[in-house]
Parts: structure tokens; C-alpha cells; sequence
């Protein structure tokens, strides 16, 4: 028999499970298809999330919804990410979301995120392990599809900044099925022709263009690579798996020629500072020294004066003698 002492309330039992529900799955993604969908007068969004088995009762309030780039349809399947939470006085579960995508771009971008928890796990992001540019490159690599704006831009800035710069460029299909494949290749050839620096981009496109630098082939590589790598993908929106794993990340090309080749204009400002600076030198002593040599000039008699000086000193003796 049991006593009333060993039994819980109703209130104690809910409140456990709302402790221990929501700290469990304070963030989590939840796929399936929508139904029951009705919108409230306040803004926010009710529907009911399924599968074959079960289904879930969801919210969608009016702060978030804001963000959402579209609509929730009935009928169509999504992954949502949001948490769950419990309603104390009914016992019901909620799933409150935060974030939607369609179910075929939303798988893909599940599986992106668990990728890049991976190989940050494994320290492929690890700032320390990061390569340093060398102080002063004489000598670039530049992986990116043959014609193209970016290695046009590429080489405009670099040489703009230090003429002499030497740049070898390994030609790459930068989207596409071949691509993953044709970047590994590229690299390839920097393991032959040693350059201070490489890097790696494209000028720009979607962000479905995006596979080839999300490769998890193509970051091992470049975690591992002897030659500092630079990420010029291009693609301020979405941040690929190439700039966590490069060295060095920039928004464009044009920017990591220039990041390449900035302590080289600093020297060549510097040396033009040092040319101005010991001209002006030089001709502040040249001028020191003519005027001295001018106020030592004008202390000197001439040789005609100093010569009649002395025979009027010669006839004054000769005149003495007499």
C-alpha cells in the first residue's frame, strides 16, 4: 500500500518534467511535415509538426517569424530548430521555433553544421594552429578559375602594391561536381613549386556554389598544408568551411592581395620616408659646409694684396738702410 508521503503532486511531478525537458532540449532541429496550421490576431504562428508515428505541437511567435526568409505552407515538410518546452497547467509539450528551412535545404545545412562541430572538435579551427604570413612575400600562389574576375583582381592589386611580386597561378573549376576535386589537383602543384603564400578564391556567386570550399577533403589539406592559405571565397553571408580552416580568411581577392602584399607597401613607404629623410640630410650638411667654407673664405687676404704688402714692407726697409 502506498502512503501519501511517498506520493508526488501533480505540480511536482509536471515542474520535473518541464525542468528536465527543457534544459535537455533547450536548442534543438525537428523535421517533419507541417499540419493544423492557424495564425493568431497577436502575430504568432501554431501548427502541429508530424511523422509517421507521432507529432508535436508547435509555436512560432511573431519575433521570430520576422526572420524567417518565408512562409510556413501546410503540406510541406521542414526542418525547424528551436527548444521545447512544457505548459504547466495542461502538461503539453511545445516546440518552440526559431529558425525553419525547407526540408531539402535544411538536411543540407544540418549536415554542414554537424561537419564544421566535427572538425572543430578535432581543432581544425584552432586559432594557434593558424600559419603566419611571412613578413615579406616575394613570391604568391593563386588558386581560382582561369579568366576570371578574381584572378584578374588578384593580380591588378598585388602588382599595383610591389611590381616585382612573382605569381603562379594553378587553375581550378571553383563550382560545380568537378570542383572538390580540381581545387585538391590545384593545390597539388604548390607541393612542387614552393611560394611564400597561397590563395585560394573565387569572385563571387551563390551560396549553393558554395560545396567545393565546404569539402571536408579540402580542409584536411589545407589544416595540414606547409604553405600559409588564404580564403578569398567571396561570400559574406555564409561562412564556408575554407575560411574556418584557412590561416587566413578575407572577404574578396582584391583583399587578400592586398593582405599579401601590405608589409611590402609598408617598406616601400618606409624607404621612400628614408630617401626623402637622407636628401635632406645631405643637403642640410652641404649647406652647413658651404657656408663655412664661404665665412673661411672671406678671412683669407688674396695673394695680390699679401704680395704688395710685402714689398711695401721691403721698400720701407730698403728705405730704412739708406
Amino acid at each position: 500500500m502506498t502512503h501519501t508521503s511517498d506520493a508526488h503532486s501533480v505540480s511536482e511531478v509536471v515542474l520535473s518534467l518541464k525542468q528536465q525537458i527543457e534544459s535537455s532540449y533547450h536548442f534543438i532541429s525537428i523535421y517533419g511535415e507541417v499540419s493544423d496550421l492557424h495564425h493568431s490576431f497577436a502575430g504568432h504562428t501554431y501548427f502541429t509538426l508530424s511523422d509517421r508515428m507521432s507529432s508535436l505541437r508547435c509555436a512560432l511567435f511573431k519575433n521570430h517569424k520576422a526572420r524567417l526568409k518565408q512562409e510556413i505552407v501546410a503540406g510541406e515538410q521542414y526542418i525547424f530548430t528551436g527548444s521545447l518546452s512544457l505548459y504547466e497547467k495542461r502538461g503539453d509539450i511545445t516546440f518552440i521555433v526559431q529558425n525553419a528551412l525547407p526540408f531539402g535545404a535544411g538536411q543540407e545545412a544540418l549536415l554542414l553544421k554537424k561537419l564544421k562541430e566535427k572538425l572543430k572538435n578535432e581543432g581544425l579551427f584552432d586559432p594557434n594552429a593558424k600559419q603566419k604570413i611571412p613578413e615579406f612575400i616575394e613570391k604568391i600562389g593563386v588558386i581560382t578559375a582561369p579568366g576570371g574576375a578574381a584572378v584578374h583582381d588578384i593580380v591588378v592589386t598585388a602588382r599595383k602594391h610591389f611590381p616585382a611580386i612573382e605569381i603562379l597561378f594553378s587553375p581550378a573549376v571553383v563550382q560545380g561536381v568537378k570542383a572538390e576535386q580540381s581545387l585538391l589537383d590545384a593545390l597539388k602543384l604548390f607541393n612542387r613549386h614552393k611560394v611564400d603564400a597561397i590563395i585560394i578564391g573565387r569572385g563571387g556567386g551563390s551560396s549553393g556554389d558554395l560545396a567545393a570550399f565546404n569539402s571536408e577533403k579540402l580542409a584536411r589539406i589545407v589544416a595540414t598544408f606547409e604553405i600559409p592559405i588564404i580564403a578569398a571565397v567571396g561570400h559574406q553571408v555564409d561562412t564556408s568551411i575554407l575560411d574556418l580552416v584557412a590561416d587566413h580568411s578575407v572577404a574578396t581577392p582584391t583583399a587578400a592581395a592586398e593582405l599579401v602584399t601590405k608589409n611590402m607597401v609598408r617598406l616601400r613607404r618606409e624607404i621612400v620616408n628614408y630617401r626623402y629623410d637622407m636628401k635632406q640630410r645631405v643637403e642640410n650638411l652641404l649647406a652647413m659646409q658651404k657656408m663655412r667654407v664661404e665665412g673661411l673664405a672671406r678671412g683669407l687676404i688674396s695673394p695680390a694684396m699679401r704680395l704688395s704688402q710685402m714689398t711695401m714692407r721691403l721698400d720701407m726697409l730698403h728705405s730704412a738702410l739708406k
